[in-house]
């Protein structure tokens, strides 16, 4: 088992879940520090993102990219997919 995935699938699902998690997090902590407010759509494309893309990287597992980086950002998918399902059961 690999730690980079060998498709280009594989390795466009993997960059694309790490953009995610960048901008899920990232300027969060910014607004944190310096007490600004978030514009909502990047957390949006964010979580869109998480979710494409980590389902992506199941579709990448199923074709045989047994890469371990896959696996991980298969489950920051099921964490979107979670995030999204969560939305709508429990709307805030």
């Amino acid at each position: 088992m690999k730690w980079m995935p060998k498709t280009i699938l594989g390795r466009i699902s993997f960059w694309l879940v790490m953009v995610g998690i960048a901008l899920l997090y990232i300027p969060y902590w910014i607004a944190m520090a310096f007490q600004i407010s978030v514009p909502i759509p990047i957390g949006f494309v964010s979580i869109m993102l998480l979710v494409i893309f980590g389902i992506t990287s199941i579709i990448s597992i199923i074709k045989k990219d047994r890469a371990v980086v896959l696996y991980i950002s298969a489950l920051f998918g099921l964490y979107g997919i979670l995030v999204v399902v969560g939305e709508f059961i429990f709307p805030h």
